[in-house]
């Protein structure tokens, strides 16, 4: 009985610890650097407790951070280079305030690209810009915070991508509950149908008919030879579509990015105060 007992603790202990560890892989990293000591301690705790929300929820990383002194790469390369050197996953998003050069800068990776459009990039700076332009720098953080847990509640924004390195536009077209609904009925009557007939046509069921093929099959073989007597050759010139494509990935529905430091996919955008 001890025994069986000590098994069963030692199950439940490997199974916790199991579960532990996917939990770990499975959050995300959030955290706040202020290089600039823009923020005091409260304010660092107010924004801390908003940013990990935001990363218990989603479970991204994502990073509030402020400095004066970007190193001469400017703020988007400097945000890059952040996430990079911090993240613990693809997916994710920094919010920085760069002193230097008096500049918002959201920059966003992997799935984040999908939720922060460049449209809900700009109306996430709009409403931050009067809170740094007061010197609010703690209120410009819980604003974007705020936004993107908005955002993201309401689902990905972007139906097409835009390289900005090579100029290419990639359509999204996500699928409606409805039409995955649609797809999977007609997709299991279509094959159910097929199944039947299938089996039906093998078990004759709806005919009882047996073809004597003995009696009625007759094989004859002649020597026929096909002999080139003529070719013609049609050409046609298809003419060229010369339309220019539409705008990057600015506007609705539309997301902007380029490979960055790492060779890693970036979106985002900024904004001067």
């Amino acid at each position: 009985m001890k025994r069986i007992r000590k098994n069963i603790v030692s199950c439940l202990c490997l199974w916790l610890f199991v579960l532990t560890g996917c939990m770990t892989v499975a959050a995300g990293t959030g955290g706040i650097d202020d290089g600039a000591s823009l923020l005091s301690g409260s304010e660092m705790a107010k924004v801390s407790e908003k940013l990990n929300e935001l990363v218990s929820e989603t479970g991204y990383d994502f990073f509030a951070v402020t400095t004066d002194d970007n190193g001469g790469d400017g703020p988007r390369a400097y945000a890059e280079d952040y996430f990079n050197a911090h993240c613990s996953g693809d997916d994710g998003a920094v919010f920085l305030i760069d002193m230097g050069e008096r500049t918002m800068q959201i920059v966003t990776a992997g799935k984040m690209i999908y939720y922060l459009t460049d449209e809900r990039i700009d109306r996430t700076l709009d409403r931050a810009y009067d809170y740094a332009a007061d010197g609010d720098y703690a209120g410009v953080f819980e604003s974007m915070i705020s936004d993107t847990k908005g955002y993201v509640a309401s689902g990905t924004g972007a139906d097409h991508l835009y390289n900005e390195d090579t100029g290419e536009i990639i359509k999204i077209r996500s699928l409606t509950f409805s039409e995955i609904g649609i797809s999977l009925l007609l997709g299991l009557v279509s094959a159910a149908g097929a199944a039947l007939a299938v089996i039906a046509s093998y078990r004759m069921k709806f005919s009882k008919y047996i073809f004597d093929y003995h009696k009625h099959s007759k094989l004859s073989l002649s020597d026929e030879r096909d002999v080139l007597i003529g070719k013609s050759v049609t050409h046609r010139r298809i003419p060229r579509n010369d339309s220019t494509r539409g705008g990057g990935g600015h506007g609705s529905g539309g997301s902007t990015f380029h490979v960055g430091s790492g060779g890693r996919s970036f979106g985002g955008g900024s904004r001067k105060f």
